[in-house]
């Protein structure tokens, strides 16, 4: 009996469990509102309680989406679906540029700015780059041109033209190409220089521009080398001390200053001549030599342009040698078109065009050289 009673008890202790689960989940049931499609319940189970869970997170994201956009977007762009269109499409080019889907639309019109400031520099430069390569012909035309190469193309011809001195001009020709001439100037320049020394030294004494030849002051030494007492019987010491005193460059000028001098005005006459008649020197230079006014620094300094020049441009049979032979024989009027552009600081807008373009191209990684 009493094991019955205990059955009885375990049975209605489940019911009143059963009651309260049932009143608990019965109080979370939501309010119905009226338009809730109750025939759609018996169906809401399995897979299809699946998709519909994704459904729901799905317009939960739009509906986020929508309105975070409608910060930046006003509601006639954001609700036309021509818009949209368009805005997928211009999404495809940002992201064709580089930039990612964080990047800001204030941003974005920043690099709109920037580009457009970029166009308007290469526009600027247009003109002047297409009337320089023309000038000096099709291999020009063939690099010189409004792209990122082409730019500095046409800056370092700018910069190895306007190095060249405009007095420099008129002084080149084919031997300053040659190697040989980094021996040949050197030497040249150090002869100068011991006759200038000697030179600006005895001109103080005597007048250079009336000296005989390196024989007749011999032959006055000789004459003149007489110490005996009667020297003065000599005619020949006669006439050498007459002429030595000719030779002076001061009226009041003693005759022993003079004498102690002509070893070293002998010899000064002897590398004077020496260095006019070395052929070496007039067949290099040819109407460039002119004996102690040679202009020597100019000559090396023009030398050491060619060498810049085959150096940024090469030798021999290389892919840019021909732009450094059109550069070295360009015509003078040609060249001074170009020192003047230099001037006028295009080398300073073209820098400006280049670091603006490099700066867009880090903002937009994938963006394309122009």
């Amino acid at each position: 009996m009493g094991a019955l009673l205990d059955a009885k008890t375990c049975n209605a202790l489940d019911q009143l469990d059963g009651i309260e689960t049932l009143k608990t989940d019965i109080s979370i049931i939501p309010a119905l509102h009226g338009d809730e499609i109750l025939s759609a319940l018996p169906h809401l189970r399995g897979d299809n309680l699946v998709v519909l869970n994704r459904h729901l997170v799905l317009l939960r994201a739009i509906r986020e989406h929508r309105r975070a956009l409608s910060e930046h977007l006003r509601p006639e762009f954001r609700e036309n679906p021509e818009s949209h269109r368009q805005l997928r499409e211009a999404h495809a080019e940002i992201s064709h540029l580089g930039a990612d889907g964080g990047t800001s639309l204030d941003t974005l019109a920043k690099y709109l700015k920037r580009t457009e400031r970029l166009q308007g520099g290469l526009t600027e430069l247009g003109k002047p780059m297409a009337q320089v390569a023309l000038s000096l012909g099709h291999s020009y035309t063939d690099v010189i041109k409004l792209n990122e190469s082409g730019l500095r193309e046409f800056r370092t011809l700018v910069e190895l033209v306007g190095k060249l001195r405009p007095a420099l001009l008129t002084l080149r020709g084919e031997w300053f190409d040659d190697d040989a001439s980094d021996d040949l100037l050197p030497e040249l320049r150090t002869r100068l220089a011991a006759l200038n020394s000697s030179h600006q030294e005895l001109g103080k004494h005597f007048s250079l521009d009336r000296l005989p030849t390196p024989e007749g002051l011999d032959e006055m030494r000789t004459n003149l080398a007489n110490r005996g007492i009667f020297r003065w019987l000599d005619w020949k010491w006669r006439a050498s001390h007459r002429s030595l005193l000719q030779l002076s460059s001061s009226p009041s000028a003693r005759f022993r200053d003079l004498e102690i001098r002509l070893d070293k005005l002998s010899g000064y006459a002897k590398e004077k001549l020496a260095l006019e008649e070395d052929r070496r020197f007039r067949n290099s230079l040819g109407t460039h030599f002119a004996g102690l006014n040679t202009p020597v620094a100019d000559l090396a300094e023009l030398r050491d342009w060619y060498k810049s020049v085959r150096a940024r441009y090469g030798v021999g049979f290389g892919p840019k040698v021909a732009l450094g032979d059109i550069l070295l024989g360009m015509r003078t009027n040609v060249a001074k078109g170009i020192q003047s552009l230099a001037q006028q600081g295009i080398v300073e807008r073209v820098d400006d065009v280049l670091k603006e373009l490099d700066e867009l191209k880090s903002a937009l990684e994938s963006y394309q050289p122009i």
